[in-house]
């Protein structure tokens, strides 16, 4: 009856509170033939207690404990320990629902090379859920890559990695692993990566995932240097549609509205010197200059226009009124999109 083996890597640090919750979540699974990977990033609470306890007790839990490198270095080393022929993420502070392996079991084939599915997302600071999902959706033989990926993206399905199932042999074949150069934006690279490679994939219409969620603000939240880092992913993607020769009209909208929201970003802090810094290291920026007078040249767009248009603006003063105003406007969507 279970005849494939699925692969669950727990990264974990510092993560007494919630540690328990998910590591049930996964013993109580109806699907039985997993292995649970899990990966002591050096805790310096009560963590690694909990870990040796649930790894005495179950059979199916492999307990590693290493010094604290960081979230990407611990997953890769759960991959590398991974037995299964098929691998999942599970974050410390999320759990899965009961049937969340069964569920995806049944679409485990050699068609099959990824399989998506959808989440709560909970805001535990507003007691609210919000579904995150869409319809069935399908990736064929390698056609149309980026219709598949900008679907997934827009329902905010694409970057995580919690909510997919990775064919073990794929990752192994081609070397896929998190790069421990970056930390934030790693799990869009190895997603980006792995769709690089594969031709074959399916969203599936389920919430199988529970994520709690705390954020108040979007990505870029109080990370003034995440636009950067986020900018740098966009390049990666563009790579890729210019590999397989997609339009990237998607792209180039997706930097406008990143820089956007990295403005924001750069004012949320209550230190004016790192503010000021933080837009003038934006302002002198060539790079982006560059770019976004390009896109200003080809989009038709007019809001796109507008935006490019405010977004070269060179005074910091004008930068910051324009920034706040953004943050109102962007308070006002996320009540209305996300819940």
């Amino acid at each position: 009856m279970f005849t494939k083996k699925i692969s669950i890597i727990l990264p974990v640090y510092n993560s007494e509170k919630t540690l328990s919750r998910v590591i049930n979540s996964i013993i109580n699974q109806t699907y039985k033939n997993y292995e649970l990977i899990i990966i002591n990033d050096g805790s310096t609470d009560n963590s690694d207690q909990i870990c040796k306890k649930y790894s005495e007790k179950y059979s199916q839990i492999k307990y590693i404990k290493i010094n604290n490198t960081g979230v990407s270095s611990a997953r890769n080393l759960g991959m590398k320990s991974a037995t299964g022929n098929y691998i999942m993420f599970v974050d410390s502070d999320d759990e899965y629902y009961k049937d969340t392996l069964e569920t995806v079991e049944k679409y485990m084939d050699n068609e099959n090379e990824l399989i998506i599915f959808g989440y709560d997302r909970i805001h535990t600071n507003k007691n609210k859920t919000k579904l995150m999902n869409t319809n069935v959706t399908y990736l064929k033989n390698g056609k149309d890559k980026h219709i598949f990926i900008e679907k997934m993206e827009g329902k905010y399905l694409f970057n995580q990695i919690w909510n997919k199932v990775y064919k073990h042999e794929i990752l192994k074949k081609y070397n896929i692993f998190f790069d421990e150069n970056i930390n934030s934006g790693e799990d869009y690279r190895f997603n980006l990566k792995n769709i690089e490679i594969i031709d074959n994939a399916i969203y599936i219409d389920k919430i199988l995932y529970k994520y709690y969620s705390s954020e108040e603000g979007l990505s870029l939240k109080s990370r003034p240097d995440k636009i950067y880092i986020k900018l740098e992913n966009l390049k990666k993607q563009r790579e890729l549609y210019d590999k397989f020769g997609y339009p990237t009209d998607y792209i180039e909208k997706n930097y406008v509205y990143t820089c956007l929201s990295g403005i924001t970003a750069i004012i949320d802090t209550e230190n004016p010197r790192e503010i000021k810094k933080n837009l003038e290291r934006y302002i002198l920026n060539k790079e982006i200059e560059k770019n976004l007078k390009n896109i200003q040249k080809k989009v038709g767009d007019l809001k796109i226009k507008i935006s490019i248009s405010i977004l070269l603006v060179k005074n910091i003063t004008i930068l910051k009124l324009i920034a706040n105003i953004l943050i109102i406007l962007r308070k006002i969507y996320r009540k209305i999109k996300l819940g």
